[in-house]
């Protein structure tokens, strides 16, 4: 069983040891905590979040689904690697967490899990895997969030390639339903660009009637140059920026910027120096040809989200959650500091591009955060906004010296505190047992969600690394054995988002067979009982996944791994795999 005890205070005091235990390789993470000695599972102000079904999970920005990759998983094409980002894909997945009831703004999740890589089956003694998820959720439900009056800029792209796909059609939809979603009290400007930018409707008092005619007409012609376009709105936004209100741009674009400056380090750096003044920025691309890094990593810097806009239905769900949801952050300036000691070293990070390596460690600055839109596993309106979370390797030099610590710290300022510049700090304690059986043990129930997603996660990436080598029945085989596992945890689960998943493996592995993938004769329903056997009778090509194996003494925070294919051939069996 698993101990937690969360203590809070506004300022830090003396330093808490907390031990978190392999378990399979006894390697030791120490988390020291800038906290008052004692514990309290209610204090604070935020005393009504005792786990009723009003809180929510939270979002940490940046991208907020995969539809880029499911798209193109549709349109009968092979996703690069850069189209799956471990932040959105988490984020259309609802995973739940233990209730809220930390009594403050924040509650920080550790959740583990110990149990067989999905991805193991490839391999012919299975790998176990230890995973440490930290997530954040809040007692405040989602639905009676009130924002300050709102200040937006929106920068649409008018360029010729707008006339394609009916992209210029989604981006009027969802202009028009931002406009009637807008309070009376509400501000809006809008900006076009192409060839150049232009301010269509300068930052002023709402006129509904006039944005919708101004919306209506927009036509696609020219270029694009995203530099100008977007350099014009956070001029505007920053001319009339206002401290008791939201202040925010809204980026939508359809392709690479063909026209003035092109680069994207300057683009990025021109709109670091507004985003530094408290100017949130939200991008949404449309079509499939838009630039993802560019637009993905302007919505981490710039405390704001990126989606992506594929369809009517899309437009819905993003431009309406974006004005409901996602415009007022829940808590500024995130912290995680992790401190290493000994033989301890950190791997890859997932989920965030601001995390910084140092000899010691690193740290991730998260410019705000965000309470989540999704309540529930089915929605209406799709699948985004399920939260997020921040996910980093954890690996020894020595598998057989748990002598190595690490200490972690996180801290946040809450705006609507008395002192909004206060910084609060809190902790978690773990403690696991040294061993446990072959089964999958998790520390909570609503972890074997967590370690469900993790792995889809894997599967799906490790395919899209292969595709992008040339490597298709690596691709297959990774999906394979990720579907196979899928199956068996969702046939005890009944899990809708791993459901989906499944669909998009079945899409994945059609469209690499179309492209010359080798295939198999496969039992398509999973059923208890059945069995991976595993020999010398199919090959799969260029695959080493000896190779890919990561070192035993691990601990995972989170979805973290990005395993390739290697040089050399390995042959396997794998019998009633659907």
């Amino acid at each position: 069983m698993i101990a937690v005890c969360q203590l809070m205070n506004n300022r830090p005091r003396s330093p808490l040891t907390i031990t978190v235990s392999s378990l399979l390789n006894a390697i030791t993470i120490t988390v020291m905590m800038a906290i008052p000695l004692g514990c309290s599972s209610q204090s604070g102000r935020y005393t009504g979040a005792s786990g009723d079904p009003g809180g929510g999970n939270v979002g940490f920005g940046g991208a907020q689904d995969i539809g880029q990759f499911r798209s193109l998983l549709e349109d009968g094409q092979i996703p690069g690697p850069a189209t799956l980002d471990a932040n959105g894909f988490f984020a259309e997945h609802r995973t739940e967490l233990p209730p809220p009831n930390c009594g403050e703004l924040l509650c920080v999740q550790s959740m583990l899990s110990q149990g067989v890589s999905w991805l193991a089956n490839q391999q012919q003694t299975p790998e176990r895997q230890t995973t440490l998820q930290i997530a954040l959720n809040t007692p405040i439900d989602p639905t009676t969030l009130v924002r300050k009056p709102l200040n937006m800029v929106v920068v649409v792209d008018t360029s010729g390639s707008m006339a394609q796909d009916n992209r210029l059609v989604y981006v009027k939809q969802g202009l028009h339903l931002l406009t009637d979603g807008l309070n009376a009290d509400d501000r809006l400007s809008v900006v076009t660009y192409s060839s150049n930018a232009s301010i269509r409707q300068p930052l002023s008092v709402l006129d509904r009637a006039k944005l919708h005619q101004l919306i209506d007409s927009l036509e696609p012609a020219g270029s694009t140059n995203i530099y100008d376009g977007l350099e014009t709105a956070l001029q505007q936004a920053a001319t009339h920026f206002d401290s008791e209100r939201q202040n925010r741009v809204v980026l939508l674009s359809d392709g690479l910027a063909t026209s003035g400056i092109t680069s994207d380090s300057e683009i990025l750096t021109m709109a670091s120096t507004f985003i530094a003044d408290g100017i949130g920025l939200t991008t949404i691309g449309v079509g499939r040809d838009f630039n993802v890094e560019l637009m993905r990593s302007l919505s981490e810097r710039g405390s704001g989200n990126f989606y992506f806009v594929e369809n009517s239905m899309a437009v819905t769900e993003v431009f309406t959650e974006e004005l409901n949801y996602f415009v007022t952050p829940l808590a500024f300036g995130v912290r995680i500091e992790v401190a290493t000691e000994g033989e301890f070293s950190l791997g890859n990070v997932v989920g965030t591009k601001l995390w910084k390596t140092s000899k010691q460690g690193g740290e991730i600055f998260i410019p705000a955060v965000f309470v989540a839109s999704r309540t529930a596993d089915e929605t209406p309106n799709g699948r985004r906004g399920g939260g997020g979370a921040i996910f980093i390797d954890v690996q020894t030099a020595d598998d057989n010296q748990p002598v190595s610590s690490a200490t972690i710290t996180l801290s946040y300022r809450d705006p609507t505190a008395s002192d909004p510049n206060e910084r609060i700090y809190q902790s978690v304690k773990i403690e696991t047992p040294a061993t446990v059986g072959e089964d999958l043990y998790v520390s909570e129930s609503a972890m074997a969600e967590h370690y469900a997603v993790y792995n889809m996660f894997l599967g799906l990436k490790r395919a899209t690394e292969n595709a992008k080598q040339g490597y298709y029945n690596c691709a297959t085989a990774s999906l394979q054995s990720t579907d196979y596992a899928a199956r068996k945890w969702n046939s005890t689960h009944s899990d809708s988002d791993i459901a989906d998943d499944i669909e998009l493996i079945e899409m994945f592995r059609n469209n690499l067979k179309q492209k010359g993938a080798g295939t198999q004769t496969c039992d398509d329903d999973y059923e208890e009982g059945d069995n991976v056997e595993y020999g010398d009778e199919y090959e799969y090509g260029a695959c080493s996944f000896a190779g890919d194996r990561a070192p035993s003494g691990m601990v995972i925070l989170g979805l973290a791994i990005i395993l390739g294919c290697g040089g050399f051939r390995r042959r396997q069996r794998l019998d009633n795999i659907a």
